[in-house]
């Protein structure tokens, strides 16, 4: 259109706000500027529109280099917090590993008879729910929950070593000694002569 009417101020116009906020191109719509300039050369006094226009085109890129920084940013921070997150997670499986184990030191008659044992238990299960759904976020949670129920844990523990170290000692007394084997008789010599 600009070929077949160079001074068509419309058409300059359109191809500028074109560049400048659509396809985010500032080198096209300052280089529409500068042939409006060409175009209109000694029409055009320091006071003339196009000089707000360049003004509000620079201010237009400046903003959107800011807008990608800023993006870039976001994105930079979004990686790190996966990053952490993952870590999280990955100390989440060995925390809920070993609380398990615990859990299970401390599964004797003595600790059940309490009836805390299948709260503990159950706490388990919900870390092994946070790690199969890779629920980043809640991981740190989950840890939090951990430290806070293993030291009753801990204090549990020797409850069931002992209990089943005195309940061995009781088999073992309880246990009825074994008798010495019997020696068989010795056979008889054979008699002479006979």
């Amino acid at each position: 259109m600009l070929e077949m009417d160079p001074k068509n101020e419309m058409a300059y116009n359109n191809a500028i706000t074109l560049h400048e906020k659509y396809t985010k191109d500032f080198k096209k719509a300052q280089k529409m500027v500068e042939a409006y300039k060409v175009a209109f050369q000694g029409e055009i006094g320091v006071d003339h529109p196009i000089f707000k226009v360049e003004e509000r085109i620079k201010q237009s890129q400046a903003e959107e280099e800011a807008r990608i920084e800023a993006e870039k940013e976001r994105q930079r921070r979004a990686e790190e917090l996966k990053k952490e997150q993952m870590k999280k997670l990955e100390e989440l499986k060995a925390r809920t590993a070993a609380y398990n184990k615990k859990v299970e030191q401390a599964s004797c008659p003595a600790v059940v008879e309490m009836g805390m044992i299948e709260e503990f238990a159950m706490i388990g299960e919900q870390a092994q729910m946070v790690i199969d759904a890779e629920d980043f976020g809640m991981a740190g949670d989950m840890i939090t929950f951990l430290d806070s129920m293993e030291p009753t844990l801990d204090e549990l523990i020797p409850m069931c070593g002992g209990a089943t170290r005195l309940a061995a000692v009781r088999l073992s007394a309880e246990a009825p000694a074994e008798a010495p084997a019997e020696e068989a008789p010795a056979e008889a010599p054979p008699a002479e002569g006979g």
